[in-house]
């Protein structure tokens, strides 16, 4: 008994999920539903539905690969790059996905390509390498992440502000469906992880050139243009293992969305500073014309318009009114 237990493979969170996997054919944890996906993704995140959309297809389409029957399974994980404008809603689409198709592994994990501009950054997701101080931690940030919650949401902001080393030495082993942790050990598998690659590079399609005739309408154009210039983003052996059907675009907030998210952001207020704000009509319109930049910088000049003309003024009046716990908006 005691020679049988000592070759008992070691019961974890991935073996649990791989044998699940094997003989259900899917996620057990997961129900495929796209429009009740699409619907609560779209609660969370302000425009964008046929983005949205595309990418719970997809999603889906590949959870249904992970293990097809009589067929050797996928081993890589779910990528999806999401290219347009800043202030957006990209990361708030990642964040959603993880809430709402993966709610219980945890909280999407961030990496910000303008945090690693050196190659030594990288230390801080896989792990110092032998010989250097901190070696024989962890492994990192990304590695334990990935240890710790199998179906997690990743993403990668802006990968064309860090080192190159963060697409060749992270996301393209990431993408292959295993990475290394610099500590030494095992590769961590990524099957079942899904990689969100968010980046504001230029998008909009150049004009066409005079005297060259096209059958494609200017919108397909314009959408060529712009999924070129996210090609450009990416090594040509990183963008090989993502594939041009993996790209998916957003466009900037129209004037009805911005006024839904200053709505949002005002109700965010109300919580952060645990006070009632009855909000007149007019208010939203007030911040959004407030806000500037807010054509090219989309939320965030939202947000520093909510800061300017509504919490700054409110922390006037509360401490002029210490005892009050409600307030009037008024354009």
């Amino acid at each position: 008994a005691v020679a049988e237990a000592a070759v008992l493979p070691r019961v974890t969170a991935r073996l649990v999920q791989a044998v699940a996997w094997d003989r259900m054919g899917r996620d057990p944890a997961i129900s495929h539903d796209e429009d009740a996906w699409v619907e609560q993704i779209t609660q969370r995140v302000v425009g964008h539905r046929r983005t949205i959309r595309e990418i719970v297809r997809a999603l889906i389409a590949y959870e249904k690969r992970l293990v097809r029957p009589g067929k050797t399974p996928i081993v890589t994980p779910f990528v999806a790059v999401l290219g347009g404008p800043p202030g957006v809603g990209k990361t708030s689409l990642a964040e959603a996905v993880q809430a709402v198709c993966f709610p219980g592994d945890g909280e999407l994990l961030k990496i910000e390509g303008a945090d690693f501009k050196r190659h030594e950054h990288l230390a801080r997701l896989l792990g110092s390498p032998p010989g250097y101080v901190g070696h024989g931690g962890d492994g990192g940030e990304l590695i334990q992440h990935l240890k710790n919650h199998p179906r997690c949401v990743v993403e990668v902001s802006e990968p064309e502000d860090g080192v190159v080393e963060l697409l060749t030495r992270v996301v393209r082993p990431m993408l292959t469906g295993a990475i290394k942790s610099n500590e030494g050990g095992g590769a961590i598998t990524t099957r079942g992880v899904s990689l969100f690659l968010t980046t504001n590079a230029d998008c909009v399609g150049r004009p066409r050139p005079a005297g060259i005739e096209t059958s494609a309408s200017p919108r397909e154009t314009a959408l060529a243009g712009r999924v070129s210039a996210i090609r450009g983003v990416f090594p040509a052996r990183v963008f090989s293992r993502i594939g041009e059907s993996n790209v998916f675009l957003v466009d900037s907030l129209s004037r009805a969305e911005l006024l839904e998210v200053a709505r949002r952001l005002l109700t965010d207020v109300q919580d952060r500073m645990r006070i009632t704000l009855h909000v007149e009509a007019g208010v939203p319109e007030v911040v959004v014309d407030g806000a500037s930049g807010v054509e090219r910088n989309g939320v965030p000049s939202l947000q520093r318009a909510i800061e300017r003309l509504v919490e700054q003024p409110l922390l006037e009046w509360l401490r002029r009114h210490p005892g009050s716990r409600e307030a009037l908006l008024r354009p």
